[in-house]
C-alpha cells in the first residue's frame, strides 16, 4: 500500500507539471493513472476533466466532472470547471447551475463570478450580470477582462457614464487593450461624443485588425455623422467573410433601403441560429420587424417585434410607479404650491419638452433649435441628478418630495447648477432646450426651479405612441415599453400626471399634437416659436438641415422633411392592439 500511495503521489505530481507545462495530454494520462487507482478521487476527476476540456474533448471532461461531483458534491472547483465546459458546450443554463454552486461553496472564488458574470450577460440579465461581475471584482480589482464586462452591463442599462468610468478604469490597467478601447468609444458614442468614438474605434482596429467590434463601431458611428457613403463602403468591406454576423446585419439593417427583401431574408436565417444570445435574438427581431414592416407584411413584423419584446422581458412595476405618480399628484397641489418658496433668478433660458416617448419630443426639439437663439439641449441628465441631490439632503425619496421641503435657498442654489450647465452647452443662447420627455415627472419642482421656465408638451395618438414604444428598442430606462400592458399602465398615469399639472401649475405650458404638426408644419411652428417669446425665423420650417447633432431613437427620422406616413400606423396593427383601445377611449380621438 505504502508503494502504491507513493506511485500516485508521483503520478499526480506529474499530472500537475504537465499542466504547468501546457502538456494537457501528459496530464490526462497522469490523472486517468491515479483514477484508476482511486476510482472516488474526486480531485484527481476534476483534473482529468480539466486536462481533457483543454484538448476540447467536452464530453469526456463534462463526464469526469460530474464523477468528481458524485463524490465530493461541494466540490466549488468542479463545480466551477463543469460550468465553463458546459458554458463552451452551449448549455448556458446548466452552466449558470454549476456556477452558483461553485459561489455557494465558496463565495469569494472571483472565477465563478466572472464566469456567472458572463453567461448572464448572454442572457440579457444585465443588473444580475453587473453585480456578478462586482463581486468578482471585489475579490481579483485588476481583471480587465471582468472590468469591461461589467462595463458592458451598465452600458447596456444605460448607466453610461459609470459603465465609461470602468473602461477608464481597464484602460489605466491595459492602455492597449482593443476590448476597453472598443467599449469606451462606444458609450463615447452613445453619450454625443462621436469624432471622440470613432478615433478609439480606429485605435481598437490599429491594434486588432480583425476586431469586428470595433469595425462595426466605426460604421455605425460614421452614419450617425452622416458620412453614410464612407460608412456603406466599410460596410461592404465586411460582407464577404462577415455577412452572417449578427453585428453586421444590423449595420446593413441601418444602411440599406427599408424593406429590402436580401436584407429580410438574410436577418429570417440569422434569427434560425439557435446559438444566438438573447439580446443578439432581441436586436434582430426588432431589425426584422422593421424591415417586414417597411415591406408592408404587418402580421410577419408583428411575430417578430413580440419576439423582441418577449427575448427583453418586462420588469416594470406598474403598481409601484402608480403609488408614485400617485405622491407626486397629493404633494403637489394648488395649495401647497401657493406659499410656495421659489428660486428668485428670473431666467427664461430653460425650455422643457416633455410627453411620452415617441410622441414627436425630437421634431419639435429640431424645429425651434433651427431658430439661430435657441440651442437643442437634447436629452438632459441634468435635472433628474439634481433631483437625486435634492432627495438625499431631504432624506426622502424623489416622490416624497412637497414644496414645504425647500427655501428659496435652497432652489437658487439647485437651479443655479442646472443654469450653469446651460451655459456651458450653449453660451449666449436665448432658449436651451431639455427634452428629456420624462421630465413630465418632475414639473412640480421644475415650477420652483425655473418659474418663468416655459414647457412644451408632446402629445400622439395613443396607440400610434404606444405602438411606436412596443416596435422600438429602448434602453432599459423604458422597462415598461416591452407589454403591451404595461405600456397602457404607463401611459394612463403620463396622462393623469399631465391633466394634474395643467390644472395646478402657474408655468407657461403649451400642448402641441403631433398630427397638426406634421400636417400644418408652418402653423405648429410659428405657434411654437410664439410661445418662446421669439421673432419667427424660415429656418424653422425646414427642420431637416439642421446641423446639430440628435443623439435619441430618431435621428434618422429628423433628417427628412417634415413627413406625416406615421400617423395612423397603428391601424395595421389594431387587430393586436387590444390592451391598448381603451387609452382611445378614455381620451377620445383627436
Amino acid at each position: 500500500m505504502a508503494k502504491e500511495n507513493t506511485l500516485t503521489r508521483a503520478r499526480r505530481k506529474k499530472g500537475y507539471a504537465a499542466l504547468a507545462a501546457g502538456d494537457n495530454a501528459a496530464a490526462a494520462r497522469a490523472f486517468a493513472q491515479v483514477c484508476a487507482h482511486r476510482p472516488h478521487d474526486a480531485e484527481a476527476r476534476c483534473m482529468l476533466g480539466i486536462a481533457q476540456a483543454r484538448q476540447g474533448q467536452w464530453r469526456e471532461a463534462a463526464g469526469q466532472l460530474r464523477q468528481a461531483l458524485r463524490f465530493r458534491p461541494d466540490f466549488p472547483e468542479a463545480h466551477l470547471n463543469l460550468g465553463q465546459v458546459l458554458e463552451l458546450s452551449g448549455d448556458l443554463a446548466g452552466a449558470e447551475h454549476h456556477f452558483r454552486a461553485a459561489l455557494a461553496a465558496r463565495p469569494e472564488l472571483a472565477d465563478a463570478a466572472f464566469s456567472l458574470g458572463r453567461v448572464l450577460l448572454h442572457f440579457g440579465r444585465f443588473a444580475e450580470a453587473e453585480r456578478s461581475f462586482a463581486a468578482g471584482l471585489a475579490q481579483q480589482g485588476d481583471r480587465v477582462d471582468a472590468l469591461v464586462l461589467r462595463g458592458r452591463a451598465l452600458h447596456q442599462q444605460g448607466y453610461l457614464p459609470q459603465a465609461r468610468a470602468l473602461y477608464e478604469q481597464a484602460l489605466s490597467l491595459a492602455p492597449e487593450s482593443a476590448s476597453a478601447l472598443c467599449a469606451r468609444a462606444a458609450v463615447q458614442a452613445d453619450m454625443g461624443e462621436l469624432e471622440t468614438a470613432l478615433t478609439g474605434f480606429r485605435r481598437a482596429q490599429a491594434l486588432a485588425p480583425d476586431f469586428l467590434e470595433a469595425r462595426i463601431g466605426e460604421v455605425s458611428t460614421l452614419e450617425r455623422l452622416g458620412e453614410t457613403a464612407t460608412a456603406q463602403t466599410r460596410l461592404a468591406a465586411l460582407l464577404p467573410a462577415h455577412g452572417a454576423e449578427p453585428l453586421v446585419l444590423l449595420a446593413r439593417a441601418r444602411l440599406e433601403p427599408p424593406g429590402s427583401a436580401a436584407l429580410i431574408a438574410d436577418l429570417q436565417q440569422a434569427l434560425a441560429d439557435p446559438g444566438l444570445s438573447a439580446t443578439e435574438t432581441e436586436y434582430l427581431s426588432f431589425a426584422l420587424g422593421d424591415a417586414l414592416d417597411a415591406a408592408g407584411d404587418y402580421e410577419g413584423a408583428w411575430k417578430h417585434y413580440q419576439r423582441a419584446n418577449r427575448c427583453h422581458g418586462a420588469d416594470f412595476d406598474g403598481d409601484a410607479f402608480a403609488a408614485r405618480m400617485a405622491a407626486r399628484r397629493q404633494n403637489w397641489q394648488r395649495e401647497a404650491l401657493r406659499g410656495a418658496a421659489r428660486a428668485g433668478h428670473g431666467s427664461t433660458r430653460p425650455v422643457f419638452i416633455v410627453g411620452m416617448p415617441r410622441s414627436g419630443t425630437t421634431l419639435v426639439e429640431q424645429i425651434v433649435s433651427s431658430h439661430p437663439q435657441v440651442a437643442g439641449g437634447g436629452e438632459l441628465e441634468t435635472l433628474p441628478s439634481l433631483i437625486n441631490e435634492m432627495s438625499a439632503a431631504c432624506g426622502r425619496a424623489a416622490e416624497s418630495l412637497a414644496p414645504e421641503h425647500f427655501s428659496a435657498a435652497d432652489l437658487e442654489h439647485y437651479a443655479g447648477c442646472y443654469l450653469a450647465e446651460l451655459e456651458r452647452l450653449a453660451p449666449g443662447a436665448r432658449r436651451v432646450t431639455d427634452k428629456l420627455p420624462q421630465n413630465f415627472i418632475n414639473l412640480g419642482l421644475i415650477s420652483l426651479l425655473f418659474p418663468q421656465a416655459r414647457v412644451i408638451h408632446c402629445r400622439r395618438h395613443p396607440l400610434d405612441t404606444c405602438l411606436s414604444c412596443y416596435t422600438h428598442n429602448f434602453s432599459a430606462r423604458h422597462p415598461y415599453s416591452y407589454d403591451l400592458d404595461d405600456l397602457a399602465r404607463y401611459y394612463r398615469e403620463y396622462r393623469r400626471l399631465m391633466a394634474h399639472w395643467a390644472d395646478t401649475l402657474p408655468l407657461a405650458l403649451l400642448t402641441v399634437d403631433y398630427e397638426d404638426l406634421v400636417r400644418e408644419p408652418e402653423t405648429v411652428s410659428r405657434r411654437l416659436i410664439d410661445f418662446l417669446g421669439l421673432p419667427f425665423d424660415p429656418r424653422c420650417l425646414a427642420p431637416h438641415t439642421n446641423p446639430r447633432r440628435v443623439l435619441t431613437a430618431s435621428y434618422r427620422q429628423v433628417r427628412r422633411p417634415v413627413y406625416g406616413s406615421a400617423v395612423g400606423r397603428w391601424q395595421h396593427y389594431a387587430r393586436h392592439l387590444a390592451p391598448l383601445q381603451a387609452l382611445v377611449e378614455e381620451e377620445g380621438a383627436r
